[in-house]
């Protein structure tokens, strides 16, 4: 009882998770202020995911100790070395960026699978890239407030594929409402996927703060020095 109590106090106390809050409450009030279709919502959103990739690259290129439970028995953990975590990186990078690539061919397009979706005006894309700078900004702050320190012990595996389990839930309900809204555009059902992203978002933050990124534990001194 006293555990959860105090687990929820420390969300409650989550700046990076109200800062969040507020991004997604911009995002939503420049939808409807400027009246924007679902395919200006999906631009946003693939831009808080490339955030999300920046600041899981630096992420990895900031290991100094990593868990090695699962892949080795005779230590669970050990020193992470310069170059190991520079091709680990670049490999995140790669990967990550082939599926932005992906999903950038498909919001280019124009959503073309639909006959109700718009082009966006040329205006329309200041708002898009303030809300995009926005969550950049939110995800950096993110990112500093809840770093662990160098002595602290992260899941080499949970570190490459939390931006998945962080990105995939929130563009699924997106989508969703890509497809449906092509039959019918109307503001109401944007706002409500937008509200529909918005809890997605802060239950995944959560998630990722209080799950995958905790640490597995904390290097002995006599060891870290």
């Amino acid at each position: 009882m006293v555990e959860s109590t105090v687990t929820k106090r420390s969300v409650f106390r989550d700046l990076s998770l109200w800062a969040l809050l507020i991004s997604n409450l911009i995002t939503i009030a420049f939808a409807l202020i400027e009246g924007w279709n679902i395919l200006a919502v999906l631009w946003v959103y693939w831009l808080q995911s490339v955030s999300i990739g920046i600041i899981s690259f630096i992420r990895i290129l900031s290991l100094k100790w990593i868990s090695t439970k699962g892949y080795k028995s005779n230590s669970p953990y050990e020193k992470a070395t310069t170059s190991g975590v520079i091709t680990f990186a670049l490999f995140f990078l790669a990967h990550f960026g082939i599926f932005h690539l992906a999903y950038l061919s498909f919001i280019s397009s124009g959503l073309e699978l639909g006959t109700n979706v718009q082009k966006l005006p040329p205006y329309d894309f200041t708002f898009i890239l303030i809300s995009g700078g926005i969550f950049f900004l939110n995800h950096l702050f993110s990112y500093f407030r809840n770093k662990p320190k160098n002595n602290e012990i992260q899941n080499f595996g949970k570190i490459f594929i939390f931006p998945y389990i962080r990105i995939i839930p929130m563009h699924l309900t997106i989508l969703t409402g890509a497809f449906l809204l092509q039959l019918n555009s109307s503001t109401p059902l944007i706002l409500f996927f937008l509200i529909l992203k918005t809890i997605v978002d802060l239950l995944t933050h959560m998630f990722e703060h209080n799950g995958i990124y905790k640490s597995e534990g904390v290097v002995p001194n006599e060891i870290s020095n």
